[in-house]
């Protein structure tokens, strides 16, 4: 085994307590919330901040399809769980320029699964969050980079450039009709475990990056805030990032900074293209109207590299 293979993450330190256990702790009993999409990258942290919390709360078996409506319903109606987190979904496999050749299961898993669930939820009043994508938007002549004008929840989305994004918007169309369904926009999530998934992971892999000023969510600073916005009974579209605009370069100085200082990349131009890419600023203020101490971007992913820095010397001083 390399000296790399010995410091990464393992599953277990990736997704603490994600196994059979999980769903096995509250079966038989009422819980508070229940999580949908466990084993995932988004799903685990959202597990990770309930254990956290100590909330009540119980996962539905990862074998479980968003298809199935009957085994999610009598999941539901075992548990009567007043608040439902999905963290199921496809961002494709291993980008999202999989769904152009996969449309029909993009669908199925990003809308009508998604649909499945806050329907159900409905029928037995039960709040239900659901994740989209902040990556909506491009910076136009209303928006200029740089200005710090930031895209509301109600400003129309300007990107439609992939199929992955469309659908989003799609859902999102859709679910503004529930009143008991709460969609947080994800963009670019980074997080302190170096997941393979977290934007500083996959960064690392490529020996040049762009970088342009985008909002990004931070998942140590926000995703602890999601328990707590199903029990203020919050609903509708919410922009889930973190205040102001960073960019790659200012993350993988971070990177370099608390984890490994031998990393290096070359900056490279980005090249200007009559094709947009979603790359924007985010208004935070109706998130921040009942969550007023989130941390700005390059605050919260500092601290995040930090903890990031710790995790691999533990491992590092426990291999050695």
């Amino acid at each position: 085994m390399s000296d790399r293979d010995k410091i990464a993450p393992s599953v277990d330190d990736l997704m603490p307590r994600l196994k059979a256990e999980v769903v096995a702790e509250k079966a038989g009993s009422t819980v508070e919330y229940v999580v949908m999409g466990q084993s995932g990258f988004l799903g685990g942290a959202v597990v990770q901040a309930m254990k956290e919390q100590k909330r009540s709360f119980a996962c539905i078996p990862s074998g479980v399809r968003l298809d199935d409506r009957k085994t999610i319903a009598e999941f539901l109606d075992r548990w009567k769980p007043k608040y439902f987190i999905c963290a199921a979904g496809t961002a494709g496999r291993p980008n999202i320029g999989w769904c152009e050749s996969n449309k029909g299961e993009t669908i199925d898993i990003n809308v009508t699964g998604q649909l499945n669930v806050a329907e159900l939820c409905r029928q037995r009043n039960v709040h239900c969050t659901l994740f989209g994508t902040g990556c909506l938007y491009y910076y136009d002549k209303d928006h200029p980079k740089g200005s710090g004008k930031a895209y509301t929840e109600e400003d129309a989305p300007n990107f439609t450039g992939n199929f992955y994004g469309r659908m989003r918007i799609a859902l999102e169309n859709l679910v503004r009709q529930y009143d008991n369904v709460l969609s947080l926009r994800i963009a670019f999530p980074v997080d302190s475990q170096g997941h393979p998934r977290s934007l500083q992971s996959k960064l690392c892999k490529y020996p040049k990056i762009t970088s342009t000023l985008t909002s990004y969510t931070i998942i140590d600073s926000l995703f602890p805030l999601i328990p707590e916005m199903a029990k203020k009974n919050l609903t509708g579209v919410y922009n889930f990032t973190n205040p102001g605009v960073t960019t790659n370069k200012f993350i993988l100085s971070m990177y370099k900074k608390y984890v490994n200082p031998e990393h290096s990349w070359v900056d490279a131009e980005e090249q200007v293209t009559s094709v947009p890419r979603a790359f924007s600023e985010l208004d935070m203020t109706k998130l921040l109207k009942d969550f007023p101490d989130i941390p700005h971007v390059e605050k919260a992913v500092e601290a995040s590299m930090k903890k990031l820095g710790e995790i691999v010397k533990k491992k590092k001083e426990e291999a050695a």
